[in-house]
């Protein structure tokens, strides 16, 4: 890595928690060197369009490149908080940065985030289905027991927001690279994945065939418990299923012209099936017919 150092700095007032990167329309580092020496500015790395690192500030030191500013809470003082990066890109970033800068910035950023946050090494994010999503929480909380059962002392955090659910992985005192622990979480909730895991050692103790054993028997109950759900809700739906039908038989009869449909033992008395009220009466017919009895006797 080649070096040119800017004079503007002083001393930070927070630890590194954060990278601030830049668009910035010089090619290469001299240009970008006396550009922000005029303006009285400075960076902590610049990457050129052939992807070439330059150091131009020392990481410890509060380079002056982000300016007033508020970020999720962190003061005005972002300076003391980042490390800043500077990206060589003739039209300021509207159009696509070059591969060999994609390169060498990935994997840089990379080792930045992985010395100055120690507490995380890996950190993703789900959205399950509102159905489903205690049990695949639920689930999800034992992946610090499969890395520990390789041989991986990681510990995991969890936290849920906008529907929906963070995963961080903490690394107790296994160097162990986040592609790593991508491709062991791909592999224990079944995912695809390109890479095969990378196991450090296997512990084949007592206690470690033990809390493999209970670790499987929670999986199986798991699954238990999501199959029983899944019936539940397919019962549930045909029940709505039925009622919905019954519900349209009683709101919308349908009826039969049919003579066979009902029973008239008597003219002008029927016993219709087929309808809300199971007796129809024809009353002036029948009043008709008691007057003509009447009449005749």
């Amino acid at each position: 890595m080649q070096e040119c150092f800017l004079p503007h700095y002083n001393e930070r007032r927070t630890p590194v928690d954060m990278l601030v990167l830049h668009a910035t329309c010089h090619a290469d580092a001299h240009e970008v060197f006396e550009s922000l020496d005029k303006l009285e500015l400075s960076c902590h790395y610049f990457v050129d369009l052939n992807g070439r690192i330059t150091r131009m500030v020392d990481e410890q030191k509060r380079a002056w490149h982000a300016g007033a500013g508020y970020w999720q809470g962190i003061d005005t003082d972002l300076n003391s908080h980042s490390i800043g990066i500077e990206i060589g890109n003739l039209s300021l970033g509207q159009q696509d940065f070059a591969e060999a800068q994609i390169e060498k910035l990935i994997p840089f950023c990379r080792k930045l985030i992985k010395k100055y946050n120690q507490d995380y090494l890996f950190s993703t994010t789900f959205k399950f289905p509102d159905e489903y999503k205690h049990q695949f929480i639920q689930y999800l909380s034992y992946f610090s027991k499969f890395l520990n059962d390789l041989g991986i002392n990681c510990e995991i955090n969890m936290s849920n927001s906008n529907n929906s659910t963070e995963l961080l992985v903490k690394s107790s005192d296994v160097i162990i690279e986040n592609d790593e622990i991508y491709t062991l979480l791909a592999a224990y909730l079944q995912l695809p994945s390109n890479q095969s895991p990378i196991i450090h050692f296997i512990d084949n103790s007592i206690e470690a065939n033990v809390r493999f054993q209970q670790l499987l028997s929670v999986v199986d109950h798991l699954k238990s418990q999501l199959k029983l759900t899944e019936a539940l809700i397919s019962l549930k739906d045909t029940e709505n299923n039925i009622l919905k039908d019954k519900l349209c038989e009683l709101v919308q009869p349908k009826i039969s012209d049919n003579i066979s449909d009902y029973w008239e033992p008597y003219e002008g008395f029927k016993i219709k099936p087929y309808k809300n009220n199971f007796i129809e009466i024809d009353i002036p017919l029948l009043i008709n017919k008691a007057k003509k009895i009447i009449t005749k006797t």
